[in-house]
């Protein structure tokens, strides 16, 4: 089986910080743009009780329009940045071990090498914009997920579902920021679904994610001056709850 299509997606994004070396006044830069990307996927049976399924999301590149406002001054700055969302590839493997007991896996990996730099530009000339953080140097790598899970049919309406998946971060520990203290994490799901019916059902599902400690080693060339050498510590707890009915 082969699949594509076209995707619409609009991105909205505002940025704060501090104006001058007191703090006393704060800068914001706020827009938005929408762009098109496209999606292709593949599915192929590799006997009675496997498949495997490709898919790939292409890049998504935006010219944000923003306003840049500063507390104290009245007139609006029109402001502009260049953002390329990544492309991503992901194989997923579904087998069906016994009729009550069915293996998945996937890997994904995604192209956050498009973001190096976030640049505002001033909208009419071009020159860059003399913030504090500008540019911001993010200098993303690729990154990749893999993860497996098992899904068990308990009785005819009870299907019970855990998995463990480990992902990494494009985040660098000497680019690493405030705004993304983001590291690499490893998820641990369970979960389950109750299906009285063909028409309906109910799924549910926990997560609990480990997010490694992200070290700061950030010396910004910018005022105010000063390093950011730290440590970041942080763990995400999900819970989920959806409601299926079909006509």
């Amino acid at each position: 089986q082969l699949g594509a299509c076209i995707g619409y997606q609009q991105l909205k994004a505002t940025l704060t910080s501090a104006a001058n070396l007191a703090g006393t006044a704060i800068g914001q830069v706020k827009g938005d743009d929408w762009a098109w990307g496209w999606n292709v996927g593949a599915l192929f049976a590799l006997g009675p009780d496997t498949r495997i399924g490709l898919t790939y999301r292409s890049t998504m590149r935006y010219t944000v329009n923003a306003d840049l406002t500063v507390t104290g001054v009245p007139t609006a700055t029109p402001v502009k940045a260049d953002i390329e969302l990544p492309d991503t590839f992901s194989v997923a493997v579904a087998h069906q071990l016994t009729p009550a007991i069915r293996l998945l896996a996937d890997w994904t990996w995604t192209g956050w090498s498009s973001i190096q730099q976030l640049n505002i530009v001033s909208a009419s000339t071009g020159a860059s914009i003399p913030l504090p953080v500008n540019p911001t140097n993010l200098n993303f790598k690729n990154s990749w997920r893999i993860g497996g899970g098992i899904e068990y049919e308990l009785s005819q309406p009870v299907l019970l579902r855990a998995g463990l998946a480990y992902d990494t971060s494009p985040v660098q520990d000497q680019y690493r920021t405030p705004r993304l203290p983001d590291n690499d994490r490893t998820w641990l799901s369970v979960g389950a679904r109750y299906k009285p019916s063909p028409n309906w059902w109910l799924d549910f599902g926990y997560t609990y994610i480990w997010i490694h400690d992200g070290n700061s080693q950030l010396t910004p060339n910018a005022l105010p001056p000063g390093n950011l050498v730290g440590t970041y510590k942080s763990n995400v707890n999900i819970l989920a709850a959806q409601a299926s009915f079909k006509f």
